[in-house]
């Protein structure tokens, strides 16, 4: 089998997808030639709808430089990549990675970044935005805000309590699932508790959700099941993507899909308020500074002689 030129170990054959055939030679690309690259690989089969002119604009190129582009791929010319581009679409299920053993590096990265990328683009096309801008306005307001997460979403949770903190809103989250229970007994009137769950029926979560309800906080919760129980002690409801349960390399995509949601509630606290949000994420911002070591210094200071007594 003819093999295209690599510049890594691993060789792929011709019959390689567009993002292998681009990995195999990537490394050993021109700059401009590494814009359309990079442009095919996060944008993939939506460049399939594209012009070879329009596609070339968009790269920042001319017509003639994409042709020479895709003949360096072993394609006839631009139609002929937008037909393995279709063909590549049609064969990635939509809710799943899918790997095999026998796929290449490139063929791999190629899954990950669509499913990714579509779950992303899912999670932030199917956002009801008056919900979104709802539920900011409930946490600006908010006295405190509380996080509620096991498992995976625990790091998820760890993350937007930290950004919260960044922009100045009193934000708590306990790894300890009996602590997040106690702190959810205490809410008061006015307080918000985000609860991130996938499967909206974790028991921690829904027990935290009932004592916060019944103590006049308000509920948002993030999760990808519709009509769990989490849902019926729930003020707002956002929802991610459905993936394939019985692949767990699935679960770092649904992980980004609900730090996106996150990420657009914040964008939208933020934006309702800037110029104040803006002042307290600079003033926050020196006591990070003074948890970091100089850019100048060289190595680590530990006096072991104070430490120790």
């Amino acid at each position: 089998m003819t093999v295209l030129p690599v510049s890594g170990k691993d060789a792929l054959p011709f019959d390689a997808d567009c993002a292998g055939r681009i990995g195999a030679v990537y490394d050993t690309l021109s700059s401009t030639d590494k814009k359309i690259a990079d442009y095919l690989l996060a944008n993939g089969p939506q460049c399939a709808q594209l012009s070879v002119r329009t596609f070339a604009e968009a790269c920042g190129c001319s017509a003639s430089t994409v042709v020479r582009f895709c003949r360096l791929l072993h394609y006839d010319g631009f139609a002929d990549l937008k037909y393995d581009l279709r063909r590549a679409e049609a064969a990635l299920p939509e809710n799943d990675i899918t790997l095999h053993p026998g796929d290449s590096i490139g063929s791999m990265m190629h899954r990950a970044l669509h499913y990714a990328c579509q779950s992303l683009r899912a999670t932030v096309e199917g956002t009801d935005e008056v919900l979104l801008d709802e539920a900011a306005r409930q946490i600006i307001a908010a006295g405190n805000v509380q996080f509620c997460a096991i498992g995976s979403a625990g790091g998820v949770a760890q993350a937007a309590c930290s950004q919260l903190l960044s922009l100045g809103i009193p934000a708590c989250f306990f790894s300890d699932e009996l602590q997040q229970l106690r702190l959810a007994a205490c809410s008061k009137p006015g307080d918000v508790l985000i609860g991130i769950n996938y499967n909206n029926a974790a028991r921690t979560v829904a027990d935290a959700f009932m004592a916060a309800k019944a103590a006049g906080a308000t509920t948002i919760l993030i999760t990808a099941v519709k009509d769990g129980i989490l849902s019926s002690y729930s003020d707002y409801v956002f929802y991610t993507p459905l993936r394939r349960a019985g692949n767990s390399l699935n679960i770092f995509t649904s992980t980004l899909c609900q730090s996106m949601m996150l990420q657009l509630l914040m964008l939208r606290v933020w934006q309702l308020d800037p110029d104040r949000f803006g002042q307290q994420t600079e003033a926050i911002r020196n006591f990070t500074k003074m948890k970091l070591y100089d850019p100048a210094a060289e190595t680590v200071r530990i006096d072991y002689a104070s430490s120790n007594g």
